[in-house]
């Protein structure tokens, strides 16, 4: 039995939990777009090479992520869709627009799906990052902060310099204006062109730009999520964002889905 037929097991025969979640909402993978909610997910992160403990027997180590989804980011508490962490040195503001998806053709496992638009702003004072915003499509983000299905990654960063507040009136905010308020028909399109731009050799791709641990963990990340390879760059930037929601910190998740974005933009 695989780690997430165990853990889905197990919540699926728990009376408590299921008075609150039916087992048939319990999805052992990416749960289904429009599947009634609240809802669980099990999915596959990483596993530890297998130990033998014995002759007969081996020790296997895996880390498995469960998602509950009790409803829309933006439905849970409408305050959440916007969100401000602010030090006496630097900030950053999430922002989701949760309400006006883009529906996109053959979204996963050959079932349209809805992905929304989502950006972060940054800054620092002193200096230790620049001031930036970027920004991305996601299918939906929990309330820590970890982006699901993150794809179309893209950034602006401005240097802290005479210019900054002139750029940032200039060029940033009509740039997010355009971004919210933009046709859906290009989104589409990059997409679909990333999904025609097919991969020869998965393993070298990804080992020319991650290290051979996390090559092999955007692998598995997509496979657990997709139920199949990667096979293009679409399938790529999918597994990049994949593999970042088991990273532990923020700026680490963002320069992952940095990366990802980088992916499809070999598509253009």
């Amino acid at each position: 039995m695989s780690d997430v037929k165990a853990v889905r097991y197990l919540l699926a025969n728990n009376a408590p939990l299921n008075a609150q979640v039916p087992a048939v909402r319990v999805i052992g993978g990416v749960l289904p777009q429009g599947i009634e909610l609240p809802a669980i997910s099990v999915t596959h992160v990483s596993t530890v090479r297998p130990q033998m403990v014995n002759a007969a027997s081996k020790l296997c180590v895996s880390r498995v992520q469960v998602t509950v989804m009790a409803a829309s980011y933006a439905t849970q508490n409408p305050k959440r869709a916007t969100t401000l962490y602010a030090s006496d040195r630097d900030m950053f503001v999430f922002l989701a627009d949760e309400k006006n998806r883009i529906e996109f053709p053959n979204r996963r496992n050959g079932e349209p799906g809805l992905m929304a638009r989502g950006f972060f702003i940054w800054n620092s004072e002193v200096g230790s990052s620049t001031f930036g915003v970027s920004t991305f499509l996601f299918d939906y983000v929990c309330c820590n902060r970890i982006v699901w299905g993150a794809t179309q990654y893209s950034e602006v960063r401005v240097r802290h310099t005479a210019g900054a507040a002139d750029r940032w009136l200039e060029e940033v905010v009509p740039a997010i204006e355009t971004y919210a308020n933009s046709s859906t028909a290009n989104v589409v399109k990059a997409i679909e062109d990333a999904r025609a731009k097919r991969i020869d050799n998965v393993d070298a791709f990804l080992a020319s730009r991650f290290t051979r641990s996390q090559a092999s963990a955007i692998q598995a990340a997509h496979m657990s999520d997709e139920q199949r390879p990667i096979e293009n760059l679409w399938d790529a930037a999918t597994g990049i964002t994949a593999y970042a929601r088991g990273v532990q910190y923020q700026d680490e998740r963002v320069d992952l889905e940095r990366k990802a974005g980088k992916v499809l933009e070999l598509a253009a």
